[in-house]
C-alpha cells in the first residue's frame, strides 16, 4: 500500500484550537493487518531487492516476542519466500503466541545464545550463519532427489566458503545422482590418480560441441584441465581451461588453473 492511500486523519483538540494549530495523524495502522505502523516500510525495499535478485530466502533476528519477526514472516509466505528466524535465547518446550504464529507461517525457528546474539553485525559470523543454512537446504533438495536445487545451494554454500567440507560432500553426492561417469573421474582426481581421470573426463568430452547446453561438460572440461595441470600437461590444460572458465559455475577454478599454467609456462602477461 503507498502511504497516499492511507488516511490522514485531523486530531481535533481544544489546545489544538487555542493554539490555531491543524494536526493530523497519519493511519499507517491501517496499511496491513499484522504488517502496520512503520514495519512495512523497514520491510519493503529488501523484499523488492530479493524478488530482483532472484532469492529464495530471507533471514532476519530477533528477541522471542519479535514484532519484526512477525512481520517479517508474513511478507515472506504473501511474496512467496521462505523465511529464517534467528532467535535470541535458548528454545522453550511450548512456543508462546508470537513464535507459534510465526512457525504456522512457515518461518523456520533457529536459537542462539545471547552472547553468540551480539555478532549478528559481524561479517564473519553472519557468512558462517548463511553457510549453514544454504548447505542444509541442498542436504533437503537431495534428500527430495531435487539434484539441481541441491546443486545449486551446495554451489552457493562453496562460494560463501570455498573450503567447507559438507558442501562439497553434497556436491559429490549430486554428482554421483546425475552422472556416474563424472563421478567415477572426480573420485580418480581425489585420489591424485590423474591419469584415470584424465581418461574418463576426455571419454567424457569426445566430440561434444563447445559452448555446452550443461554444466557436465563443462565440469568435464575443467576436471581434465586439472589432470592435464598436475601431469604438467600445461598448453593442454590452458586450452581446457580456456573453455570452461567461460561457464559461470567454473570461472573461479578455471581461471585460476589458466592463470597457474601461463604462469608456469612462463606467459606473465597473459
Amino acid at each position: 500500500m503507498k502511504i497516499s492511500e492511507l488516511e490522514c486523519q485531523s486530531i481535533n483538540d481544544e489546545i489544538f484550537g487555542k493554539k490555531q494549530l491543524k494536526v493530523f495523524m497519519l493511519r499507517l495502522d491501517q496499511s496491513d493487518a499484522i504488517i502496520s505502523g512503520n514495519k512495512w516500510f523497514k520491510l519493503k525495499y529488501n523484499l523488492i531487492e530479493a524478488k530482483k535478485t532472484h532469492c529464495q530466502t530471507v533471514l532476519s533476528f530477533g528477541g522471542a516476542y519479535s514484532n519484526h519477526l512477525h512481520a517479517l514472516a508474513t511478507a515472506a509466505k504473501s511474496f512467496g519466500f521462505s523465511s529464517i528466524g534467528i532467535i535470541r535465547g535458548e528454545p522453550v518446550e511450548s512456543l508462546n503466541n508470537t513464535l507459534q504464529d510465526v512457525v504456522n507461517m512457515g518461518m523456520h525457528l533457529h536459537y542462539i545464545d545471547r552472547k553468540t546474539y551480539r555478532n549478528k553485525t559481524n561479517p564473519k559470523f553472519l557468512n558462517q550463519l548463511i553457510n549453514s543454512f544454504v548447505a542444509e537446504y541442498g542436504k533437503i533438495y537431495l534428500a527430495r532427489k531435487d539434484y539441481d536445487k541441491a546443486r545449486e545451494n551446495f554451489l552457493h554454500a562453496k562460494k560463501l566458503s570455498p573450503h567447507d567440507s559438507p558442501s562439497q560432500l553434497g556436491l559429490e553426492r549430486v554428482q554421483l545422482a546425475l552422472d556416474k561417469q563424472l563421478y567415477k573421474a572426480d573420485q580418480a582426481f581425489k585420489k591424485g590418480d590423474y591419469k584415470l581421470a584424465t581418461i574418463i573426463y576426455h571419454d567424457y568430452v569426445g566430440d561434444e560441441t563447445w559452448p555446452p547446453t550443461n554444466f557436465r561438460l563443462a565440469h568435464a572440461y575443467n576436471g581434465l584441465g586439472w589432470s592435464q595441470f598436475h601431469k604438467k600437461q600445461y598448453q593442454y590444460a590452458i586450452d581446457k581451461f580456456s573453455k570452461s572458465v567461460e561457464h559461470e559455475d567454473y570461472k573461479i577454478s578455471s581461471a585460476k588453473g589458466l592463470g597457474l599454467s601461463l604462469f608456469t609456462i612462463k606467459k606473465y602477461e597473459e
